[in-house]
């Protein structure tokens, strides 16, 4: 049995809030700029890489959850969620974090 077989659809498994709070409670220190690991800066890292590797925008605007409320996307772009998850996969599952 997985750790996540008995949540729904529905079930957020990142609030937005608790993860924040959890970083400003154990603070890591970036190595090249010394600076406090933010929730932000997976965001920002995931702009970055995404665009690096190629990963479409229309899908990382749909991940991101910006730019997805205009009349575009309500009436013309609803993606299935299986094909973003795809497209997601295949732009990043080699994508590596080495710690040091």
């Amino acid at each position: 049995m997985g750790l996540y077989d008995d949540l729904d659809d529905e079930t957020c498994l990142f609030c937005h809030v608790g993860l924040s709070q959890w970083f400003d409670r154990h603070l890591i220190r970036l190595i090249h700029t010394n600076r406090i690991f933010q929730l932000k800066v997976i965001r920002k890292f995931f702009e970055q890489k995404s665009d690096e590797i190629g990963f479409t925008d229309a899908n990382k605007n749909f991940i991101m959850s910006h730019g997805v409320s205009s009349i575009s996307w309500t009436s013309y772009k609803q993606f299935l969620l299986e094909n973003v998850y795809k497209s997601y996969i295949e732009g990043w599952e080699k994508i590596r974090i080495d710690q040091p």
